[in-house]
C-alpha cells in the first residue's frame, strides 16, 4: 500500500537503494492493470508487457549492484565509480544523436532520464529490453 508507506501513490513500482528493497503499488493486482498503466501512454516504457514494472525495477537494482561491484574491483569510491559509468552513458547517447536517439531507440522514461542526468533510469529501460533490443545491450555493456 503505497499511501500507506509515504510512496507516490501514482507510481507502480520503486527500488530503494539503501535498503535494497523493491516496491510495488498493490493497486496493480492484475495483468491487466498492470498492461494498462504500461501503455497508458505509448512509447513512455520500452517493455510493454506485464513485466515491465519488475524488469525495469530489477534495472534499477543492476545499475546500483555493478557500481558497488566496480568500485570494489577497482578500489574506487562509489561517487567515482558512479560518475565514470555515468560519462559513458552520457557519451555514448550523445554520439549517437542525444535525447532524440534514446526516445526513438529505448523510451520516452530513457529520454527523460537522459535530459535529467539520472542514468538508473535509462538503465532500468534499457534492462528491460535486454533481449530484444541491440542498443540496450550496448548500453548494458558500458556497466561492465
Amino acid at each position: 500500500d503505497f499511501n500507506k508507506h509515504h510512496i507516490n501513490p501514482y507510481a507502480i513500482g520503486g527500488y530503494d537503494k539503501y535498503t535494497g528493497i523493491m516496491y510495488f503499488n498493490s493497486q496493480y493486482d492484475t495483468r491487466e492493470k498492470v498492461l494498462d498503466f504500461v501503455n497508458k501512454s505509448k512509447g513512455h516504457f520500452a517493455n510493454t508487457t506485464e513485466y515491465a514494472p519488475f524488469l525495469h525495477e530489477l534495472g534499477h537494482k543492476y545499475y546500483e549492484d555493478s557500481i558497488k561491484r566496480l568500485a570494489i574491483s577497482k578500489n574506487m569510491s562509489y561517487n567515482n565509480v558512479k560518475k565514470e559509468i555515468d560519462r559513458k552513458i552520457y557519451d555514448y547517447i550523445e554520439s549517437k544523436g542525444g535525447n532524440f536517439f534514446a526516445e526513438e531507440n529505448l523510451s520516452g522514461y530513457a529520454n527523460i532520464g537522459y535530459e535529467h542526468n539520472d542514468y538508473t533510469e535509462i538503465i532500468a529501460e534499457c534492462f528491460s529490453v535486454r533481449n530484444d533490443n541491440l542498443i540496450a545491450k550496448e548500453i548494458l555493456s558500458l556497466l561492465e
